[in-house]
């Protein structure tokens, strides 16, 4: 069962696109 992810993942996780606005979640 999945829980719903109300916080927002860190960026640790993620890439850091946010300069290309694409990935910027």
């Amino acid at each position: 069962v999945l829980l719903p992810q109300r916080h927002q993942p860190p960026p640790d996780r993620r890439p850091r696109a946010c300069h290309q606005g694409s990935r910027c979640l």
